[in-house]
Parts: structure tokens; C-alpha cells; sequence
């Protein structure tokens, strides 16, 4: 080996490695991006569960939920009604007699990924609101 083929070998390596880092983080995005997309699929998950229990009150009363804290209240199992990063209540607002609308920050827009999407898996950056009304059939 020649002196210096070490380092010319070692500067390869070093370029290649530096390379590779990059196609990860390019590829995969970086940590704080994954933090964010699984925070944002928290929220939409939330939301899902408060849509749902939701219906579920309006099946037993026949009326919304004053508020959400109503909701966690009436519901006998756990219920997120936070934001699992700023702790903040989720914001819901009855719209009428059985349309509401419910609201959260999320860190990241996202788009449709099948073809018929689910309401809160489409949203901007920021406060985003989703109106909705009860699932049950008409009297």
C-alpha cells in the first residue's frame, strides 16, 4: 500500500457514510418530522374516538354533548379529549340539533392516502375544523 491510501480510503468511506445519512433523512425524514406525523396521527385518532362517542350519546340521549367534558363524563371508557402535545382541550362546537364541529392543531398537512378518506385525515398546517353530524338513522 502506498502512504496515503489509508486516508484516500478513510475520505471514502467518510464521503459515502455522510452520503448514505443523507439518503435516510431525505428518504425517511428527519426525527422531529417523525415526531410530528405520529402526533398528528394521535390527534386524528382522538378525534375519531370523540366522533364516535359522540354518536354513541346521541344514540343514549338523543341530544350532543353540552361539551366535551359532558362527553368524557357520560363515556365508560378513557376518552382523549387533549391535544397530546399542548394538553389543550380539543375544541368542539354544536353547529344544531345533530351537526357539530370539532377542531385541533396539527403540525403537518396531510393528504388523502386511499380514495375515499376519512374526514380527518385530510387537514393543513395549523387549526383545522371538521364539521360533522351524528351517524345514527332519523327517528
Amino acid at each position: 500500500m502506498k502512504p496515503g491510501s489509508g486516508a484516500a480510503l478513510l475520505g471514502v468511506a467518510l464521503v459515502v457514510a455522510t452520503a448514505a445519512v443523507i439518503a435516510g433523512i431525505v428518504i425517511a425524514g428527519t426525527p422531529g418530522e417523525g415526531r410530528r406525523q405520529r402526533l398528528d396521527d394521535v390527534r386524528a385518532r382522538d378525534l375519531r374516538g370523540l366522533g364516535a362517542s359522540i354518536d354513541a350519546f346521541w344514540a343514549r340521549h338523543e341530544r350532543l354533548p353540552a361539551s366535551l367534558r359532558e362527553l368524557a363524563s357520560d363515556t365508560r371508557s378513557a376518552l382523549a379529549v387533549t391535544d397530546p402535545e399542548s394538553a389543550e382541550e380539543y375544541e368542539y362546537r354544536i353547529l344544531g340539533e345533530r351537526s357539530y364541529e370539532l377542531c385541533a392543531v396539527f403540525a403537518r398537512s396531510a393528504t388523502p392516502q386511499r380514495r375515499a378518506p376519512e374526514p380527518f385525515s385530510v387537514h393543513d398546517v395549523g387549526s383545522n375544523c371538521f364539521p360533522l353530524s351524528t351517524r345514527t338513522a332519523d327517528p
